[in-house]
């Protein structure tokens, strides 16, 4: 006959297998607040500075991201950096608050032997609101009043 404790530590063992297999879905440029967010195993990490977090790989090689991620070079002056990071094309892809870059710009490079046409998920710039691929939307200017002959009236 099972005992109250038993059911109890059979409930916790679902729980905890539960929120490991949650975790293991995890892939780079998904959202984090914290490293076991992104990886129960320790392999990825959790940038808390990008916005909602960045679940990443740093110091990556050429080819060794994993599957839907590419290895990205940054740079700043003198220091170099490599991070995995989410592969997008076009205008899609990344999750809100984020853009699709291209494979190269004035601070990034992917190192991956054959990128293709592919780019990257990364913060979009400050005071940028407007999604890739996403028209601006322009209000119609609003009619002139009419009098009750349909006219236009006159302004006064």
């Amino acid at each position: 006959m099972k005992t109250r404790v038993d059911t109890l530590l059979i409930v916790a063992a679902a729980l905890l297998c539960a929120q490991g297999l949650a975790a293991c879905k995890s892939k780079v440029g998904d959202g984090c607040k914290s490293n076991t967010d992104c990886s129960p195993d320790g392999d990825r990490i959790c940038d808390p500075s990008q916005p909602g977090g960045y679940c990443t790989i740093p110091d990556c090689q050429p080819d060794t991201c994993p599957e839907g991620a590419t290895c990205v070079q940054f740079w700043d002056g003198a220091h170099a950096r490599t991070w995995c990071m989410k592969r997008c094309s076009g205008n899609g892809g990344c999750r809100g608050g984020y853009y699709c870059a291209a494979g190269t710009s004035e601070v990034a490079l992917i190192v991956d032997s054959d990128p293709g046409e592919s780019g990257f998920c990364i913060e979009k710039p400050p005071g940028e609101t407007q999604d890739a691929g996403e028209e601006e939307q322009q209000e119609e200017p609003a009619p002139e009043s009419l009098d009750e002959t349909g006219d236009p009236g006159e302004e006064g």
